[in-house]
């Protein structure tokens, strides 16, 4: 799309064109200027379509894409308080939910490395 010229109308101005427009009675002068106001109008109508895409991508990529269905994210009525299933038996945790503990880093070395002005305990 080609960059739109500047216009620049006093509310005057654009009062006379409105009422030229209601009374048919426009000129060419009055011509050019309507085409460069839907020129303008396409241009601004085209960035906030791609703002919109823009923001979307954004949040895309810092949540991810929506897969999940609220079937799967919601709990069912089946399901108790303290997470047994309607058989009675405990629900298992899913896995890879937490931190890794200190025996998952066995090569590791401890290195203690004091503070200058801050002890155990200071506040």
């Amino acid at each position: 799309m080609k960059k739109s010229r500047q216009i620049d109308l006093t509310p005057d101005e654009l009062e006379g064109l409105m009422h030229r427009l209601d009374a048919g009675t426009l000129t060419a002068e009055d011509n050019e200027i309507i085409k460069a106001i839907i020129e303008t109008f396409l241009t601004l109508n085209q960035a906030v379509r791609d703002k919109d895409g823009k923001i979307n991508k954004l949040l895309r990529m810092i949540f991810g894409a929506k897969t999940e269905k609220a079937d799967n994210v919601l709990t069912s009525e089946s399901q108790d308080e303290a997470g047994t299933d309607n058989t009675g038996e405990k629900a298992d945790k899913p896995k890879g939910h937490g931190r890794n503990g200190t025996s998952e880093y066995t090569g590791a070395e401890k290195v203690f490395v004091p503070h200058a002005e801050l002890k155990p305990g200071d506040r």
